[in-house]
Order: C-alpha cells, then structure tokens, then sequence
C-alpha cells in the first residue's frame, strides 16, 4: 500500500505534467519538491512509527519524484541540440540506472552503522543538502 501511494503520487503528477500545453518557471518548479520534499520526505520517513503518515509521505513523496523527473527530463530535452540528443539521453539513462549500484551500496554501508530509519533520516539529510545546493542556482530558478 505504501509503495502503491508512491506510485498513483507519481503516475498523476506525470501524468498531468505530460499533458500541460507549457510549464511556466520549470526551474523553480523542479527546485521546490526536489530541494523542498525528496530528501526531507525521506526524514519524515525514517522518523515515522504511524503508518498513515508514511503512507501520506510515500503518496507526497510520489508527487514530488513525478514533479521532479518529468521536468528534469523536459529540461534536457529542451537544452539539448538535435544532433546531441541520442547522446545524452544514453548517458542520462546511464547515469539514472549507474546509480542504482552506487545508491544500494550506500543504504548498505549505513545500515550496517544505524539502521533503517537512521538510513533514511542520514541520507535524506544528505540529498536535502545537495539538491539545494544544485537546484537554488540562478541558472535553474530562471529556466
């Protein structure tokens, strides 16, 4: 139940997304959920003993990951020449399976220190601090 709110989160925000005519302001909308809620959902995962607030976290956390990867996708599409653009959909594609690897590798190690939810409180720490030092750029906000 919980991951199937993560997942109905994510196939209608896609979904509408995906049908809008054009997005205003990309950028800062990519920025809010991807700074604001991917790694602090996470936080309020790990720190979670009620299920229905993490099935409501999974569910917000499903609309912000729709939010994010649909406009993440768009962006490059848009910024990348036609000539280019086989190119960098594989290495985008590249790097979204490559760290699936890398990421398992992490949650791993951490566990092995805390545990589950310290994992998730540690790491969803760490994604809120990295995504905002990316997504709060000038460069992005403006897109």
């Amino acid at each position: 139940m919980v991951f199937g709110a993560l997942a109905v989160g994510m196939f209608f925000t896609t979904l509408y997304l995906s049908n809008r005519q054009s997005i205003r302001r990309r950028g800062l909308l990519l920025a809010l959920p991807f700074s604001g809620y991917i790694g602090t959902g996470m936080v309020v995962m790990g720190l979670s003993r009620s299920y229905l607030l993490t099935f409501v976290a999974m569910g917000l956390w499903g609309v912000s990951g729709g939010i994010v990867i649909t406009l993440q996708r768009t962006m490059l599409q848009e910024a990348t020449p036609d000539e280019y653009m086989g190119r960098v959909m594989g290495c985008n594609a590249f790097a979204m399976t490559g760290s699936y690897p890398l990421a398992a590798a992490m949650v791993a190690g951490s566990t092995a220190i805390v545990d589950g939810p310290g994992t998730l409180i540690l790491l969803g720490v760490m994604i809120a601090l990295a995504a905002s030092l990316v997504v709060w750029r000038p460069a992005v906000r403006r897109i």
